[in-house]
């Protein structure tokens, strides 16, 4: 029993941090129908500048906002010079476009700075609790307790503010929210710089476990994937409950799982998610209350 409570508390922690990763991915493709693949490679880089150029020194507020907008500036070159002039392509090459953009960062990262491991500061050093017979570190609490802030408070910015109305209506109806006069290009420029930001807080909560590497997030990538195809794509609270329910079985998994078989797991979730269920859980519920 403790073996199971310990493995499902991990699942929530490794959970929220890939939530992150899963909701910036979600949120571009939801308002602007493309697939961003570079998504993870653009919150490493954030993590690399970091760590190579001294600023780990620095307190942890600034860490977080000089890798945040590292990678929120890199979203946005990403957008404007490689996606904005194939806004009228079909899906799929802008995915072999995202893709090439990841290969290139990927081949850069491996030049400039090499694969060698970098230890990353935590937000409130390696202490561990316990709670009941469960043994939980700091990392991971904070994690789960900032993601579950940040989610809430981006819900309450989408919800709430002309500007969440706006980037809602986009998501609606381009065409739609074009005739009504919103400014969609700017919107759509917003929401990669909000998706690089959501890259770059994945890094930062994420690079004091797996250290910063040019392909730490890869991994995690192909479970955001696998999260964002369980909430279908386009629902902002299916991906948030699928990177949860993604979370929690990837670490049951690796209790029962044998490791060569464990990373085809997200690549199993994915195809049955689109063969069983392609419109995601969340639509598949609206349906059946309608």
């Amino acid at each position: 029993m403790e073996t199971v409570l310990t493995a499902f508390v991990f699942g929530i922690a490794n959970g929220s941090l890939l939530s992150l990763l899963t909701f910036g991915l979600v949120l571009v493709y939801r308002a602007t129908g493309q697939l961003n693949l570079a998504h993870g490679m653009i919150g490493t880089i954030g993590a690399l500048v970091v760590v190579e150029y001294g600023i780990t020194d620095l307190p942890m507020p600034v860490i977080l906002l000089v890798m945040c907008g590292v990678s929120a500036l890199l979203a946005l070159a990403t957008q404007q010079i490689v996606l904005r002039p194939m806004r009228n392509s079909p899906v799929w090459s802008v995915v072999v476009a995202t893709l090439a953009v990841a290969i290139l960062l990927r081949t850069v990262a491996n030049i400039v700075w090499g694969n060698t491991p970098r230890p990353f500061p935590t937000v409130l050093g390696r202490e561990v609790f316990l709670i009941g017979p469960v043994p939980v570190s700091s990392q991971q609490a904070v994690t789960i307790v900032v993601t579950a802030v940040f989610l809430l408070g981006f819900a309450a910015f989408y919800k709430f503010t002309r500007l969440g109305t706006a980037l809602r209506a986009m998501a609606a109806s381009r065409t739609g929210a074009d005739i009504a006069g919103i400014p969609t290009g700017r919107l759509e420029s917003l929401v990669w710089v909000i998706g690089g930001v959501f890259a770059g807080l994945t890094a930062f909560f994420g690079s004091p476990i797996t250290f910063v590497t040019p392909g730490m997030l890869e991994p995690l990538l192909l479970l955001a994937l696998a999260a964002a195809a369980i909430g279908g794509l386009t629902s902002l609270g299916g991906a948030v409950a699928g990177a949860l329910m993604v979370g929690v079985a990837n670490e049951f998994a690796s209790l029962y799982i044998p490791s060569h078989f464990r990373a085809s797991v997200p690549v199993l979730v994915i195809g049955l998610a689109l063969l069983l269920r392609p419109q995601g859980l969340t639509v598949r519920r609206q349906r059946g209350a309608v």
